[in-house]
């Protein structure tokens, strides 16, 4: 544990033992599994859920696990524009709007890892229609 010499309760906030080092190659998740798929976030409503647009050109609300929650969040950063593994939800039918769970997050450096690796996924189609149904100017 570290050793609080500044005083308040919020020195010691974030250990060190969850500290990347710089020069560890980043390990990109790819989807395995038939029930995965990548989203881009297109709205947050809070409390754990989100609206994301999935590869197959439909929009599911998304359940933030608590993995992606709390503490140590800002590993694993979920705003609008990014690109995110979600799982999809067999079980669930009856609904209007499908339900999937968040699996994985990518950042900028990820996020071009994956784009050149999986050339078979519409990731321009997305950001385009992204785009346009969040009126920013994402990437």
């Amino acid at each position: 544990m570290v050793k609080n010499k500044v005083g308040g309760n919020k020195a010691k906030k974030f250990g060190r033992k969850h500290i990347l080092g710089d020069n560890e190659p980043v390990k990109v998740r790819f989807t395995k599994e038939e029930g995965e798929m990548y989203a881009i976030i297109v709205k947050h409503y809070g409390q754990g859920r989100m609206e994301v647009l999935c590869e197959d050109d439909k929009l599911r609300s998304c359940i933030i696990r608590k993995k992606f929650r709390g503490r140590h969040r800002h590993h694993n950063k979920a705003s609008i524009g990014y690109f995110i593994m979600v799982g999809l939800r067999d079980w669930e039918t009856s609904k209007e709007k499908e339900t999937c769970d968040l699996l994985e997050t990518y950042d900028d450096q990820e996020k071009e890892q994956l784009m050149q690796q999986q050339p078979n996924v519409p990731f321009n189609n997305m950001l385009k229609r992204c785009n346009e149904m969040c009126g920013g100017s994402n990437e």
